[in-house]
């Protein structure tokens, strides 16, 4: 295996020739060989770095001697295609990262002894050009930025449950990538973690997510299904700019698995934050009367909107703090319990038709 400087603590994979023998450790010069071809008992032995390659020599006993002896001596060749493990002291966990020339199914898996990887390097896997499909550990639970950046070749990757962040320029430029689902848990979306994923078409965001940064969806131009599963919950997310909105290219809004262009905010909800549902196709909103502010920029280029269905009366409609929370619409009615309000325009009341008492 191909290392630049020699660490103290590594763990991988170790070949001959080019095939793969097994796992490894390597703790100061100490050796250990796990699962290797000469079967699943592991052998022990010394290793040295020279001109940046690992060399193994291994010591083994009775039958196995004379098979263990073809190694040694032998240097692991260049890791041409190679998920490099390192210890991590913190957690006692490994830490892993891929080689740029990966191609196909890329499978980071846990090791042997019952070291798990707990997280991705910073950079794990940017450039790996022609990885088509990652298979990520359960106990995965940091991702480092730019872990996937320009795997332009990168059509599928499940994100295991654990994960409460996807970092800065996780995906950037991951141009293949069709369908994304984010696990329950992730609190927060980084700038620019989706920026110029030109093909994705469909993300599923759960009610997990807090806060999306800028640029996250920049350059998404075909993303046409954003499925979440909590409107209120929506309304919530902190979206800094209207590229951190997943919506904002007119995509559609699917709840609980069906597209909806009739959107009904939960009684209880008392804002709704800007960006929510810039750019998107609704058609209609039901307002609660527990909303009292709708944040700028909240509608901002809905050009398909005609109706806003609001539970309170026009004054409180009119009480209500929203300053430019739909530029860019197209005309829309407000209507209220006790009348309608034309865009810009003046309220007309609901007739009385209430008999007189005589």
């Amino acid at each position: 295996m191909q290392m630049k400087e020699r660490p103290n603590r590594l763990v991988g994979q170790w070949s001959l020739g080019r095939r793969m023998c097994g796992d490894f450790e390597l703790e100061g010069d100490h050796i250990t060989v796990y699962k290797t071809r000469f079967g699943e008992r592991a052998l022990f032995g010394v290793g040295r770095f020279q001109d940046g390659a690992l060399h193994l020599k291994l010591s083994a006993l009775d039958d196995l001697e004379a098979e263990a002896a073809f190694a040694v001596g032998q240097q692991v060749p260049k890791a041409q295609a190679a998920i490099l493990y390192t210890t991590d002291e913190k957690s006692g966990g490994c830490v892993a990262a891929g080689s740029k020339e990966l191609k196909g199914e890329a499978v980071v898996a846990d090791m042997s002894g019952g070291k798990r990887v707990v997280a991705l390097k910073e950079g794990a896997f940017e450039g790996c050009n022609f990885i088509t499909k990652i298979t990520l550990p359960t106990g995965l639970t940091s991702i480092g930025a730019r872990a996937f950046f320009g795997c332009k070749s990168l059509k599928s990757v499940a994100l295991p449950r654990g994960l409460r962040l996807i970092p800065e320029y996780a995906f950037f430029g991951c141009n293949a990538l069709e369908e994304l689902t984010l696990p329950e848990g992730v609190t927060e979306i980084g700038s620019h973690a989706f920026e110029f994923c030109r093909s994705l078409r469909r993300i599923y965001l759960p009610a997990s997510v807090k806060r999306i940064r800028g640029g996250a969806f920049w350059g998404c131009d075909r993303l046409d299904e954003v499925a979440i599963s909590d409107l209120a919950a929506w309304c919530a997310v902190k979206f800094e700019g209207a590229d951190a909105g997943p919506l904002f290219c007119g995509a559609e809004l699917f709840v609980g698995g069906e597209r909806t262009r009739f959107a009904e905010i939960p009684a209880g909800v008392f804002e709704i934050g800007s960006y929510a549902f810039a750019g998107s196709k609704l058609e209609r909103v039901s307002i609660p009367q527990s909303v009292k502010r709708i944040a700028p920029s909240a509608f901002e280029n809905c050009r398909a909107l005609t109706h806003i269905q609001f539970g309170g009366t026009a004054g409180e409609w009119l009480a209500l703090e929203k300053k430019s929370f739909a530029d860019g619409t197209a005309d829309f009615t407000v209507i209220c319990a006790d009348g309608k309000i034309k865009k810009g325009g003046t309220l007309q009341k609901k007739p009385n038709t209430k008999k007189p008492p005589f």
